[in-house]
């Protein structure tokens, strides 16, 4: 079963779920809408204007991913985007610690070094000079 999309409003007619209110119901194909049929959301009256967005996922493909998340320690497929997010979070979190702690070392040395005032330095090499 297809889906199309609403290029106005982004509406999205679903063969599989059809459009109840509409009298549409569930597995209604594109071709058994009736062309002067406007869309439920925003009126856009030409069913031609509609775009193809592609075939919904069938029964077996969905049993499928849900045996894969089954499967899987965490419950998150390491091959859906969400899964490859945790596993990219897994491994940056723990590197950012360890620089922050590094970083923070550093960053008061700097500090330490800078907080000695130069204007001291100049004034007290001028007053050697003022007693010459």
């Amino acid at each position: 079963m297809s889906r199309y999309q609403c290029p106005d409003c982004q509406y999205i007619y679903d063969e599989n779920k059809g459009e109840p209110h509409e009298g549409f119901h569930p597995n209604t194909s594109w071709n058994d809408i009736p062309k002067d049929w406007a869309c439920p959301d925003c009126a856009v009256r030409d069913k031609v204007d509609f775009i193809f967005l592609a075939d919904s996922p069938s029964k077996e493909t969905q049993l499928g991913v849900n045996s894969q998340l089954a499967n899987s320690e965490s419950g998150i497929s390491d091959a859906t985007p969400t899964g490859m997010a945790v596993l990219a979070a897994e491994l940056v979190i723990p590197l950012n610690q360890e620089n922050k702690n590094e970083g923070c070392a550093a960053k008061t040395e700097v500090l330490d070094q800078a907080s000695t005032p130069q204007v001291v330095r100049k004034s007290s090499t001028r007053k050697k000079m003022r007693n010459k």
